[in-house]
């Protein structure tokens, strides 16, 4: 699917505020007008209100997720021919077929979703994060499990890192307080405000939205993979940790 060069009154759907800011910088750029909605809900109601002449659509959100958003706005004689391509991280044959069922135009592939989605990477202007312009050192470990921090710990102190560890989100908050890490490895599955809950409240605090952070859990199913992305995680690692692979990601972020 093409779009033309400019002109068109385009639709974001995206519970991500990042991304549908960035998705309006790539859009704006090209001369089109942008509307954005933050879930399937808010999309309904300015699909019906704007009469967009394009819809991108994320797949996944709360409530309402896009294959159900999508289907409805195309059981609607009067939007049924407005072509909608899903926006996702989700690029598997299942994913694409069950796109096309609802009705959308396309499901990009990932190098796509990068290119429109992801903030601008390139030009004067871009917000430098501690991991572009720094070798990681200092690194803060989020594990409830005394038994994950001691084995995380004595890795990374092995091999030259400077290692804090927080059992949960009000230890964590306390030890960025206290030195701002250059790298947050996080579990998900803790007491309290879990790691997905952490990362997007880290990700979201000015103070420390430059922090990379790596999902370190034993969640290893795909859609756990994107939701910790979704929630401004830079990576995922599944335990148990193998220790090339973990020096590997954080070579990657330094």
């Amino acid at each position: 699917m093409s779009i033309p060069s400019s002109g068109l009154k385009v639709l974001v759907v995206d519970d991500s505020n990042t991304i549908r800011r960035s998705a309006e910088i790539f859009l704006k750029q090209g001369g089109h007008e942008v509307l954005l909605a933050e879930d399937g809900f808010d999309a309904l109601s300015k699909v019906n209100d704007y009469e967009p002449d394009l819809i991108f659509c994320d797949i996944l959100m709360p409530r309402l997720d896009g294959y159900q958003t999508c289907a409805i706005i195309k059981r609607n004689a009067k939007f049924s021919a407005v072509p909608i391509v899903m926006l996702s991280s989700k690029d598997g044959v299942f994913d694409k077929a069950r796109g096309r069922m609802v009705g959308s135009a396309r499901l990009p592939d990932q190098a796509f979703y990068q290119r429109s989605a992801a903030p601008n990477r390139s030009g004067a202007g871009r917000r430098k994060t501690r991991s572009s312009v720094m070798a990681i050192n200092k690194i803060l470990v989020v594990d409830d499990s005394k038994t994950e921090l001691m084995y995380l710990t004595d890795l990374l102190v092995k091999n030259g890192f400077s290692v804090k560890t927080a059992e949960n989100a009000e230890d964590a908050f306390r030890r960025l307080a206290e030195e701002k890490p250059e790298l947050i490895l996080m579990d998900v599955v803790m007491p309290g405000q879990n790691g997905f809950q952490l990362t997007r409240a880290i990700t979201r605090d000015p103070l420390y939205s430059d922090i990379p952070i790596v999902m370190c859990t034993s969640k290893n199913q795909e859609t756990d993979r994107v939701w910790g992305m979704r929630q401004g995680a830079r990576d995922y690692i599944t335990k148990p940790v193998e220790a090339g692979e973990l020096m590997a990601k954080i070579k990657a972020l330094g």
